[in-house]
């Protein structure tokens, strides 16, 4: 199978040469869309859903940084690689730390492009590749278990994946697939529902609530809190006294 992939590079001249100049389906990729600055890699990202974004990182607007920390929130299962002028290394840990796969140095495109895309095919082909069903399945019990026994921690999606040994993408859509919604909506109504508990069989004030279920901000959680249930804490809380 071709792993698709957007290409967004502000000069046209490079942009089509990336396009044009490099054997992709020999690689085991598919150009599903050529972007010329960050809004329309955006936009193409959410129309083709791909498997990999390559990204220059300066670009008119936004830059190529900037695109991937917004695309990786939309899409968190897509790999991305940063082309850079700037041999700094600031811009490369700054890619690094949004997850970047790997990032190339626009004089080196013509000897470095191909084999860091070679080794993120390696990469995507190992991750992606199904687990047996009952595997998966005994892979989401424990992230389940993992989250109930620390959901007041300061725990991660990346951080639950690596106590699996999988990689973030593998352990995204098999968790979707068994708890039917992300993630972060999971831990968080997880959470909630832990407060409404403590709301209702205990004295603890809000605050010492918000904070035994992992919330360091106790306005924040009660934002949150009424937003999923249509009320403040303390009005729970006052529902319970009368």
């Amino acid at each position: 199978m071709a792993y698709k992939l957007i290409i967004a590079e502000d000069e046209e001249t490079i942009r089509r040469g990336l396009a044009k100049g490099f054997d992709w389906e020999g690689m085991g990729f598919e150009v599903c869309g050529l972007a010329a600055d960050a809004a329309e890699a955006l936009r193409l990202i959410d129309e083709h859903r791909p498997d990999v974004l390559l990204t220059d990182i300066k670009m008119p607007g936004e830059s190529g940084l900037d695109l991937i920390e917004q695309a990786s929130v939309r899409h968190p299962e897509m790999e991305c690689v940063v082309l850079t002028g700037y041999a700094r290394f600031s811009y490369a840990q700054r890619a690094l730390a949004l997850h970047a796969f790997d990032y190339v140095l626009k004089i080196d495109i013509g000897s470095a492009l191909e084999p860091a895309m070679l080794r993120l095919r390696q990469h995507l082909d190992e991750t992606r590749a199904e687990a047996p069903e009952g595997e998966a399945e005994g892979d989401m019990d424990e992230a389940l278990r993992y989250i109930h026994e620390h959901f007041a921690e300061n725990i991660t999606m990346d951080g639950v994946a690596r106590h699996l040994y999988k990689s973030t993408s593998y352990f995204c859509r098999q968790f979707k697939k068994k708890a039917g919604k992300g993630f972060a909506s999971y831990l968080r109504d997880y959470r909630l529902e832990a407060a409404r508990r403590l709301l209702r069989t205990t004295d603890m004030r809000v605050g010492e609530v918000a904070e035994k279920v992992g919330y360091a901000n106790a306005r924040y959680f009660s934002e949150l809190f009424a937003e999923k249930y249509g009320m403040l804490p303390s009005d729970l809380r006052r529902e319970k006294k009368e």
